[in-house]
């Protein structure tokens, strides 16, 4: 997997507002219940994605998170930079031919059909195998998109619900507004009533089941 920003499929330059519509966009692409109809492989690889641009907009939509993530970022670029530029172990010698004689030339001979034989079978299995690997994988991955079917923190589930990136000005009710106009606290992720919201963040019920994890704005 790449870079958050890779995820979202934004530069690392862009400010908040481009990483935060690149994150609904991919939200309304991704979201599960858009994939309802779709088979289980699409299925999953939608719940994939939308895990991943909710993990790179938790982390690219915070700015203390962010500065962090760019500084390990960097350090990494560097010491992938260092590890490029250092010196080479010198080759070894090439070794003298050696030409073998008549006898060991038939052994050779016999060696190299002995291994076409088996590379021809293994050739003639080796679909098989993949096609039992990739089973398996699409087997496993469906089982697991299917235990987190769930688990869709930061996501819209009908019209009108919040999702994560909304600017909120807190009342009798949460009232979505403009980031770039006065706003009381950030929606982080909207998560069920029984797994409780991340420290530092507070916590507003939305309905039995659900709550949602505020952070507030200095």
């Amino acid at each position: 997997m790449g870079t958050h920003y890779e995820s979202l499929g934004v530069p690392a330059t862009a400010d908040t507002a481009v990483i935060r519509a690149a994150y609904l966009a991919k939200a309304r692409v991704h979201h599960p219940d858009r994939n309802l109809d779709k088979p289980p492989v699409a299925r999953a690889q939608a719940a994939r994605a939308m895990r991943e641009a909710n993990a790179a907009w938790a982390v690219l939509g915070d700015p203390i998170a962010r500065r962090d993530y760019d500084a390990s970022l960097a350090s990494a670029a560097r010491r992938a930079a260092a590890a490029r530029t250092a010196a080479r172990p010198a080759a070894p010698p090439r070794p003298h031919r050696v030409e073998p004689q008549p006898s060991q030339a038939r052994r050779i001979e016999d060696e190299q059909l002995e291994l076409h034989d088996r590379m021809g079978c293994s050739l003639r299995v080796l679909p098989t195998v993949i096609l039992f690997v990739v089973l398996v994988g699409i087997f496993v991955f469906t089982a697991f998109a299917a235990t987190k079917s769930d688990d869709r923190p930061g996501v819209r589930v009908s019209p009108g619900d919040l999702l994560a990136g909304d600017c909120v000005v807190a009342g009798a009710a949460l009232e979505t507004v403009p980031c770039t106009t006065r706003h009381d606290a950030v929606v982080m992720t909207i998560v069920p009533l029984s797994r409780g919201c991340p420290a530092n963040t507070s916590v507003y019920r939305l309905d039995a089941t659900r709550i949602a994890c505020l952070r507030p704005v200095p």
